[in-house]
């Protein structure tokens, strides 16, 4: 029985690898996915063989990861409709505070004013790509693979 359920989970995920070298135009998203339940596959194959699960054990878990896996997509979901309605509120307010200021201001002190928002913001954004670019430190003390790539180069 457990020789029949590590098999079916083998061809699976050779399903899985044969299907995405058929569809190399598959977005990266599907792409992780996809390697995601590969990897969830091979965890619960190795899980049954050192637990020495039975077929129900594995079904059992195999639910739970789904329950799990549903409820961080839900909470996915409500957390990226709350960044929504928080960014069109935030949008609402500098359209309010523009008019505002377009009542105060002269037109060519509003023009001027509109003028440093864009000189800032596009600091901003520099600054931002800055430190996008800049070398980090990952949380185990090693650098990001973008750095490394950089020290690479420049070794070469």
């Amino acid at each position: 029985m457990k020789k029949l359920i590590i098999s079916a989970l083998l061809v699976s995920a050779g399903l899985i690898s044969a299907q995405q070298k058929q569809m190399p135009s598959m977005r990266d998203s599907s792409d992780k996915a996809a390697q995601a339940e590969k990897m969830h596959a091979a965890h619960l194959a190795k899980m049954q063989q050192t637990l020495d699960l039975n077929a129900s054990q594995v079904e059992q878990i195999r639910a739970m990861h789904e329950k799990s896996k549903a409820q961080r997509m839900a909470a996915r979901t409500k957390m990226q409709e709350v960044h929504k309605e928080r960014m069109a509120q935030n949008q609402a307010a500098m359209l309010k505070r523009q008019e505002e200021m377009k009542a105060i201001l002269s037109k060519e002190q509003f023009a001027k004013w509109e003028q440093m928002n864009a000189e800032r913001k596009a600091q901003h954004k520099d600054s931002l790509q800055s430190k996008r670019n800049r070398k980090t430190m990952d949380g185990q003390g090693g650098y990001h693979k973008r750095t490394v790539l950089k020290k690479q180069d420049i070794a070469k």
